[in-house]
């Protein structure tokens, strides 16, 4: 690869990634009020890892950042007191794609 191609390699994905950006919401809550007691929400793109998630509280509201066309996983990890957690997820334009209320039955399926 030439100096040029790198160059212009670079200058490409600078564009591409300026345009193509986008955030999902993650909405947490605990309805205890003390936070999701070790669960977490993990989040991968395109398989790899870009963070964990919790609610520290009763309510929080954190983001994702991620490339237009990425393949996004939500994967919930158990912790104590799971009957006390709900979680939302929105996607970048503000449609929920999930909406859990986590019961004693979800750990069953």
């Amino acid at each position: 690869m030439t100096l040029k191609n790198l160059f212009l390699g670079f200058i490409i994905f600078y564009v591409n990634s300026f345009n193509a950006q986008c955030y999902y919401q993650l909405h947490m809550y605990d309805s205890y009020g003390d936070g999701w007691n070790g669960a977490f929400l993990e989040v991968t793109m395109n398989g790899v890892h870009v963070g964990d998630f919790d609610c520290d509280v009763s309510y929080t509201l954190d983001s994702v950042y991620s490339f237009s066309g990425a393949t996004m996983d939500f994967i919930f990890h158990s912790g104590n007191w799971d009957s006390e957690i709900t979680f939302a997820i929105l996607s970048p334009i503000g449609d929920t794609l999930i909406c859990l209320l986590y019961t004693s039955d979800a750990a069953d399926e």
